[in-house]
């Protein structure tokens, strides 16, 4: 009758469906793998920018200070 071939066939195309969504969850796997490190590399580039403009900002801040205290000292001295 025709029932047989048509069961193999819809086997056939159930393992060939299974094997095509296998290699999808792998591509999105390959895809989440690469997004993670990628975001942990701009997190950590993130961090290291954000530390070096607060050395620099802290820094700016005691040279303004100190030129401050300049300004004051021998305005106090000459006046």
């Amino acid at each position: 009758m025709g029932f047989g071939r048509d069961l193999r066939n819809s086997h056939e195309g159930l393992m060939k469906l299974q094997d095509w969504e296998l290699k999808l969850l792998e591509t999105v796997k390959r895809f989440m793998t690469l997004r993670v490190k990628s975001d942990k590399e701009y997190a950590s580039l993130l961090l290291n920018i954000s530390q070096q403009v607060d050395k620099h900002d802290n820094s700016s801040q005691i040279h303004y200070v100190s030129t401050v205290s300049k300004v004051t000292a021998l305005s106090c001295i000459m006046g």
